[in-house]
């Protein structure tokens, strides 16, 4: 009764975040055409899926297949309505912010964990892209549940949850290639999980064993997915279409260090508490936050590459700088807390 009480709980929450998004956004998501062109890239897509044409052949399709149908069986099942399209995006976007809350009340406790969600809900456009009908935010979501069960795995060391962690991320995957940078770094984390178990008498053979059940798991869903919607017989639509595009430097989004600059400052005030995190994980040499620490600056370095660089890009970022912003308020709240309880012990004494 306790668990099955706990996940009530848990999709009351989800539900209740998606009733505040739609109360705070209703006339957006009901009202505008579109936010981005590639809503109506997505919408188009679908629709044709639906109505029984083929992708990469009868399809002109430069991204992996999952979302296109998910959202045709979507717009089938609640009707052909711009509002039902983005309400999926919003579906994927609680189920982002109910992961992201997990993995930080794992790490450091439920007040760094609100203070942190809060911090995402409220970055650059995040609301914004959490009712577009775009491919980013639910490439994500798929990634932050492989990284929740990830730390699932680290509590109990079911084999299941490895299972879990790497399908998801292959459904991550075959939604948006560009959480592809998270492979080695979830690699790491389950090599420092297999390193503090001391029951176990051959850490390298229980790490060869976690890695390889991860990979295989990745592997697998990725390769079923990708041969049943005939996904690796055109490179030229998945690949060539975005290594192919000439740069132009009269272009804002071609100056990456300029619009990175442009993107960081929307959330400065976040920043200089992920600052504050950061050094709290190097002094107190936090492990825990070895993977928000890494995951910045791995993305920062492959987005100050990547060109044209779009502004839908800016929740890689914003997820770790959120994340690490909690360790900055985890620091600054241990050391408020230690002055309040000297204070009221001087005052102890003095009475």
């Amino acid at each position: 009764m306790s668990k099955l009480k706990n996940i009530l709980l848990q999709l009351s929450l989800i539900l209740l975040f998606i009733s505040l998004v739609i109360a705070i956004r209703f006339a957006p998501m009901t009202e505008t055409f579109q936010f981005d062109y590639d809503e109506g890239f997505n919408l188009m897509k679908a629709v044709l899926y639906s109505k029984g044409f083929s992708l990469y052949s009868q399809i002109w399709n430069d991204q992996p297949p999952l979302f296109t149908v998910i959202l045709s069986k979507w717009l089938n099942l609640f009707g052909h309505s711009i509002f039902a399209a983005r309400l999926l995006t919003l579906l994927f976007s609680a189920i982002l912010i109910w992961c992201f809350y997990q993995i930080v009340f794992f790490e450091l406790g439920h007040f760094p964990a609100i203070v942190a969600t809060f911090l995402l809900f409220t970055s650059w456009l995040y609301i914004r892209l959490s009712i577009s009908v775009m491919i980013g935010i639910p490439s994500l979501a798929l990634a932050m549940l492989a990284i929740y069960f990830l730390y699932r795995y680290k509590q109990n060391y079911y084999k299941i949850y490895l299972i879990l962690s790497g399908g998801c991320l292959a459904l991550s995957l075959q939604t948006k290639l560009f959480t592809v940078f998270l492979i080695p770094l979830i690699l790491l984390q389950i090599l420092d999980f297999c390193s503090k178990i001391k029951k176990i008498k051959n850490n390298r053979l229980f790490f060869f064993k976690s890695i390889s059940l991860w990979l295989i798991s990745l592997g697998l869903i990725y390769s079923l997915l990708g041969v049943f919607y005939q996904q690796f017989w055109n490179k030229e639509q998945l690949l060539l279409t975005h290594l192919q595009q000439p740069p132009d430097s009269r272009v804002e989004n071609f100056n990456n260090l300029q619009y990175l600059n442009y993107m960081s400052h929307q959330d400065y005030d976040y920043i200089f508490l992920a600052a504050i995190g950061i050094w709290a994980i190097i002094s107190q040499k936090q492990k825990k936050g070895v993977l928000p620490l890494t995951w910045l600056v791995t993305a920062t370095l492959i987005l100050l590459k990547h060109q044209p660089l779009w502004y839908h890009y800016y929740p890689l970022l914003a997820i770790p700088i959120c994340w690490l912003a909690a360790y900055g308020v985890c620091l600054l709240y241990n050391l408020f807390s230690q002055k309040i309880q000297k204070k009221f012990q001087l005052i102890n004494i003095k009475n």
